[in-house]
């Protein structure tokens, strides 16, 4: 049986990337600057390819989370829309994740020696955020 599976997403910066995390262990991510073309030109594909890489189907993850900023507000907007989107059509749940709210917790966990997310998570901790429901619904 697999545990919970995330999609995270972060568009809200100049480099923005994607992550896929299992029970709060980073499966597998993909980072990119958003460069000519911003991420509107990268972000379906880098999620594409995410997926295949790891084996996953999108229907077979259990929600996603994006970063709802502070940020860029086209960034955000490319970030949201996307997950919007494909949370629709696989029929998932989508949290929107606070940005500075999950660098803190990342702080937090560095300082205590743990790799990442919440105090007593894995790696990612937006997505770990939204798995526990901390994080508001987009």
């Amino acid at each position: 049986m697999t545990g919970m599976r995330l999609l995270g997403i972060e568009t809200a910066a100049f480099a923005g990337g994607v992550a896929l995390v299992e029970d709060g262990r980073l499966v597998a991510e993909y980072t990119l600057d958003s460069g000519k073309g911003g991420h509107s030109r990268w972000l379906v594909p880098a999620i594409q390819e995410l997926l295949e890489a790891a084996g996953w189907a999108g229907d077979a993850l259990d929600g996603l989370a994006v970063n709802r900023g502070p940020g860029s507000f086209t960034g955000i907007r490319i970030g949201v829309a996307t997950a919007q989107g494909l949370a629709y059509g696989w029929d998932k749940p989508l949290w929107g994740v606070e940005g500075l709210e999950a660098l803190a917790w990342q702080a937090v966990a560095s300082a205590i020696g743990n790799s990442g997310g919440a105090p007593g998570e894995g790696a990612g901790g937006t997505a770990g955020e939204a798995r526990k429901g901390d994080s508001e619904q987009v």
